[in-house]
């Protein structure tokens, strides 16, 4: 039996257009959480998201960073550089985000 793609699509949980990576949106009890175990968590959700946009053909996919010291969105960016399914992505100023957010797009 051959594997199908779009079958295992439909299986998996819907994309999202925008993904907020705050911690409280992404995590209920992270209290007690290092900085560490929360970029990591933060990261990790990114990378569920990034993928389930690529699969699902998605356009585009804008991830909210927030500000902060930069470090989550740098890390986002750094890990964007390396991949083949990026068209380009870049942070301008939104009204809904401001400088908080980074938006992807995918190379269909």
């Amino acid at each position: 039996m051959f594997y199908k793609a779009e079958h295992a699509r439909d299986k998996m949980e819907p994309p999202l257009h925008v993904v907020d990576l705050h911690i409280e949106k992404i995590c209920s009890d992270f209290r007690g959480l290092s900085n560490a175990e929360i970029i990591l968590l933060q990261l990790d959700t990114f990378e569920k998201y990034f993928h389930l946009a690529w699969v699902h053909h998605l356009g585009s996919l804008t991830v909210i960073h927030g500000v902060g010291t930069g470090k989550l969105k740098s890390e986002i960016h750094r890990w964007l550089k390396n991949r083949p399914e990026v068209r380009s992505f870049d942070a301008p100023f939104h009204p809904l985000y401001g400088n908080g957010a980074t938006v992807i797009q995918f190379a269909l």
